[in-house]
């Protein structure tokens, strides 16, 4: 049994993208080591916060500080987004929280405890780990961020707007190779990531750990969904989400509702910032905001839809819809890593055309629905529950240990005051 510290960004709960990986593979591994958790938080959060402290040893809850761009005028997202990309040699994405605060506040935990390893969710909350570690570190890649801001340019227009997206895309790329030799062992969510954190540092031997669903929680219920339903689930506060749907609402849904007048739209998730909120009510869209339970809106709707365009890792709403047994709508980006096979188990659609004719074809064909979510719900049981994956991950411990070992020759007491 080893004394693990996770350090996160967000609470790990059971729903919320990375949020629900880091709380299933907890809960899984919980019998057999001792977690700890250090995250950042809100008073809001305290049922997923409780839920989490039921499995865990200590929860540690840090504040989170405002982002600094946040309720400023157009002008000064100019002058600070051209500020950043001239002068800064870091990534924007999460640096504001590092603060010397959280930062003594990590260092302190390691004054009163002592671990036999430090797993960290997502490269830039790296920085929080003191200097003079002594026990294995492992890296959990969510995302693969570099890839995610190439994407970004790729798809940037406007002169302004692509310098920027270049300038992150080689920050990131600089930031999570050099973040990426400070650990011992890190794990990715599937094959493609895996390639890709290669091609960012060649000594590095990134083990899988796809993501996972809670085969038990989430279940079919057999019972008639709403045939007008259409829902959207996910964390409005990761931009990947946000774009697609504000691409859905304009380019997509229109298309729908020509052909099926009746269709209603759905929209479960923490944190919808205005650009969403503002089209609750219009075009029978309802934004709902954030939920304790997603299960009623998955068992209601007759489709969900994954239209994203941008971003990296797998997407957790899909496997939630699967295990369901739901029919589901999706980019090929917006599965990728996953065993998703067109008109097999998901429909995949790349267009604006084709995305609407999807989403109608599953609104008037009922059997169609029925026979793409009991394939999906075939795929979790086999491949996708956290019980298996949980194994995977016992794996990369023992891959950081053994690597810890070989550059050290023993394990520590878990810091050493620098």
């Amino acid at each position: 049994m080893m004394r693990i510290l996770v350090l996160s960004e967000g609470v790990p709960s059971r729903i919320g993208g990375g949020r629900s990986r880091q709380f299933n593979l907890i809960k899984s591994l919980s019998r057999r080591h001792n977690y700890t958790v250090m995250t950042f938080g809100s008073a809001e959060e305290s049922q997923a916060i409780a839920e989490l402290q039921r499995i865990c040893e200590e929860v540690v809850v840090l504040t989170r500080p405002p982002e600094p761009t946040m309720n400023r005028t157009r002008a000064y997202y100019r002058i600070t987004g051209w500020k950043h990309t001239l002068l800064d040699s870091w990534p924007n994405r999460g640096h504001w929280l590092i603060t010397p605060d959280t930062k003594e506040m990590v260092r302190d935990m390691f004054r009163r405890k002592s671990f036999d390893l430090v797993q960290v969710h997502q490269g830039y909350i790296a920085p929080l780990m003191p200097n003079g570690l002594t026990c294995p570190t492992l890296l959990d890649m969510h995302d693969v961020l570099s890839d995610h801001e190439r994407r970004v340019f790729d798809s940037a227009r406007g002169f302004g707007f692509r310098v920027g997206a270049f300038a992150e895309w080689r920050k990131m790329r600089r930031f999570e190779r050099q973040t990426l030799s400070r650990f011992d062992a890190c794990t990715v969510v599937s094959d493609h990531d895996r390639c890709s954190v290669i091609d960012l540092a060649s000594l590095a031997n990134p083990i899988v750990v796809p993501n996972g669903v809670d085969t038990d929680y989430f279940q079919p219920v057999f019972r008639p969904s709403d045939a007008t339903s259409v829902l959207f689930i996910g964390s409005m506060n990761y931009s990947p989400n946000e774009s697609g749907l504000l691409h859905f609402f304009k380019f997509i849904w229109p298309r729908v509702r020509i052909q099926v007048p009746e269709a209603r739209l759905s929209i479960v998730g923490t944190s919808p910032p205005t650009s969403i909120t503002e089209f609750s009510g219009k075009e029978n869209i309802t934004v709902i905001g954030e939920v304790p339970d997603v299960r009623p809106y998955f068992e209601q709707a007759a489709v969900s839809i994954c239209p994203i365009y941008t971003g990296s890792g797998t997407r957790l709403k899909i496997l939630d819809g699967w295990a369901m047994g739901k029919a589901i709508v999706s980019t090929s980006l917006g599965a990728e890593g996953l065993d998703a096979e067109h008109e097999t188990n998901i429909l995949l659609a790349d267009t604006d055309e084709a995305f609407a004719r999807c989403v109608v074809r599953l609104l008037q064909d009922a059997g169609l629905r029925y026979n793409l979510g009991d394939q999906g719900r075939n795929m979790v049981e086999k491949r996708y529950s956290w019980h298996c994956i949980s194994e995977q991950l016992e794996t990369a411990y023992e891959s950081a240990t053994q690597s810890y070992e070989t550059r050290n020759g023993n394990r520590g007491s878990g810091w050493r005051e620098t």
